[in-house]
């Protein structure tokens, strides 16, 4: 989050069409929208207790190779590494 801007955050985006990349986005365009699919009616949350095992710029790797976003510790490895 920007903390001039708190309505501009930078991160990983996947929207889901197989692209995934590192990008800006409105947190207030977040919020306008829901979850199409069951559970309905759940927008954005921040998680205080996240805490990354790799850096982003591996999580976004690992993303654009995988076609999505990944927890995967292998692929994450991969990238953190550099392989």
């Amino acid at each position: 989050m920007n903390p001039q801007d708190e309505d501009t955050l930078y991160g990983l985006c996947d929207l889901g069409f197989g692209y995934p990349e590192l990008g800006y986005v409105r947190l207030s365009e977040l919020q306008s929208t829901t979850m199409p699919i069951p559970p309905a009616g759940i927008g954005p949350e921040r998680d205080l207790h996240f805490k990354p095992s790799h850096s982003l710029s591996a999580a976004a790797e690992a993303a654009q190779q995988n076609g999505a976003v990944t927890d995967d510790p292998s692929l994450l490895d991969e990238a953190q590494d550099g392989r």
